[in-house]
């Protein structure tokens, strides 16, 4: 239902998948065949779900993480067609 919503209102959208290793390939095969971008797969981890269980911060407790989330924030302005030097937000 949001995939038509966004669609409908020609709103820019992706995906990202939380415990990406765990289960089928479900998520995968509808976001290919619905050529849907999958902008991050965040894997299965005990220690990130007990972090943001209590609301920490995954990038704070985990810095190998830092990249990925740098990759994923670039992904979503790309998409959106959002350059944050151009609107003031990067100094």
């Amino acid at each position: 239902m949001a995939v038509d919503v966004a669609r409908q209102l020609q709103i820019p959208f992706g995906v990202v998948i939380n415990r990406a290793d765990l289960g089928n390939k479900d998520i995968l095969n509808y976001c290919k065949g619905e050529e849907i971008p999958i902008l991050t797969q965040i894997p299965f981890d005990r220690r990130y779900a007990a972090c943001y269980a209590r609301g920490g911060r995954l990038i704070e407790e985990f810095p190998e993480l830092k990249e990925a989330f740098k990759g994923l924030w670039k992904r979503i302005c790309a998409l959106a067609k959002y350059d944050p030097i151009d609107e003031g937000i990067i100094h």
